[in-house]
């Protein structure tokens, strides 16, 4: 393995290694998602999709018109966000101190626990398990962990602080930490290999929400999550963690109104989406998203739409070690929707495919899969939910699960404790359930 300690590389320069953003940058995703009783609130998507800090009411730019489940995302004079010398100064303190923590930890030597790993890697592959405990040691890890222990260690200073009824210089300064975060942790990734499964792509656009995304498997069949389609999650899930254990009442799985569909190789139109009551479905008038987070998968079925130049896709088992991708699109719903009267469908297609972003470091990686979860630390965002896992077999990615959250570090999932380590997880989907949907293509 290559030497890319951080250790052997100079000290980071904070004022060149993180550019200020521009008026010309895209911020946000923001998520309007608090419980009616508490107002209109804002939670901002956690790096690892793991913390979501308290609400906090917003007035600026678009969001006085906002709706619960709304998001915004734009840039800063789309959004009327102030980018003030305050606020970069406010970012920049933020970055030394988390860049002190890093060096801090740099200094220290490798013990013997932290060179083994935590547990969950001990049967991995050596050069796997290698790259993982070494991996934020790299000069490639540096800026990506000093943004996120930035981003952190500012929500945690200002969870409880007072909101300004005319401006919001907290949240308005974290859309500048998580503009920051996805320049050093997210990549545009060029590797062809992708090519043949990201026509198959699919995203749900509700507004100007990218709320979900999917695969097509089949026609005009598509594999997303089963939460996606739950209009009252996030009042359950609220509740859950408030009180440590699920409400007593049932989540139906529905369509959403209103809801449109972007498939990327298909871009002619958006379609209206339909979810199939099929048996692969199981029980749509009762879904509990704890204890049955190994079935949280789902098949829609794109209205109208006939993708017979898309290539069928069907799921592989996973292995401990596969290499991920978990392809991200993060752009104003709205604008998407609008664009198909501008150029042909091969730009448009191109055009979307260059927007796709991932995370590609070695952490991306199948750390775990106990029962049919997949258990992984790929970086995350707001948005992924629904959007298929796909692992490099050879020179080819294979569609193996569906990714759908991460779970608290005090949490049980597919009987795997996680403690502190690879919060985010996904599914795996039988090959038996692709199988029996086909039919329902046209």
């Amino acid at each position: 393995m290559a030497d890319d300690t951080a250790t052997s590389n100079p000290p980071i320069d904070i004022a060149s290694a993180f550019s200020k953003p521009t008026s010309s940058t895209v911020f946000g995703p923001v998520v309007l998602s608090c419980l009616s009783t508490v107002g209109d609130c804002l939670r901002w998507p956690d790096t690892l999709e793991s913390a979501f800090p308290p609400g906090k009411k917003l007035t600026f730019g678009e969001l006085s018109t906002a709706r619960p489940g709304d998001f915004l995302y734009g840039t800063a004079s789309e959004i009327g966000l102030s980018l003030t010398d305050d606020k970069w100064k406010v970012v920049l303190a933020y970055v030394s101190r988390g860049q002190d923590e890093y060096d801090e930890y740099l200094s220290k030597p490798q013990q013997a626990a932290v060179v083994n790993g935590p547990k969950e890697i001990v049967d991995l592959p050596p050069d796997v398990r290698a790259a993982i405990i070494t991996y934020p040691r790299t000069a490639a890890a540096r800026l990506c962990t000093i943004a996120v222990k930035a981003l952190r260690d500012y929500r945690k200073d200002n969870a409880s602080a007072p909101v300004s009824s005319d401006d919001d210089a907290v949240t308005q300064t974290e859309a500048v930490f998580q503009a920051v975060y996805r320049d050093s942790c997210l990549v545009k990734d060029p590797d062809p290999r992708l090519s043949s499964v990201t026509n198959n792509l699919v995203y749900f656009i509700d507004g100007h929400a990218v709320t979900c995304a999917g695969i097509v498997v089949s026609k005009n069949i598509v594999l997303t999550a089963r939460h996606c389609f739950v209009p009252d999650i996030n009042t359950w899930m609220t509740s859950y963690q408030v009180n440590g254990i699920p409400p007593d009442y049932k989540l139906a799985i529905e369509n959403v109104p209103g809801r449109r569909a972007v498939v990327i190789g298909d871009m002619t139109k958006a379609y209206a989406v339909q979810v199939l009551s099929v048996p692969a479905n199981g029980d749509l008038s009762n879904f509990n998203p704890v204890t049955e987070a190994d079935q949280d998968f789902l098949f829609v079925q794109l209205i109208g739409a006939s993708l017979d130049d898309l290539p069928d896709l069907m799921p592989v088992g996973p292995i401990s070690g596969d290499q991920l991708r978990i392809p991200a699109l993060f752009l104003d719903g709205a604008k998407v929707l609008s664009g198909f009267s501008t150029g042909s469908s091969e730009q448009r297609v191109a055009s979307l495919v260059s927007e796709l972003r991932f995370d590609t470091s070695p952490l991306c990686t199948i750390v775990v899969h106990p029962g049919r979860c997949i258990v992984h630390d790929c970086q995350t965002d707001h948005g992924y939910s629904g959007t298929p896992i796909f692992a490099l077999r050879g020179d080819t990615y294979e569609l193996v699960g569906v990714h759908t959250g991460s779970f608290d570090p005090s949490g049980k999932l597919c009987d795997f404790h996680r403690t502190r380590f690879f919060p985010n997880y996904g599914v795996v989907v039988p090959m038996s359930s692709v199988s029996s949907v086909e039919k329902y293509a046209p």
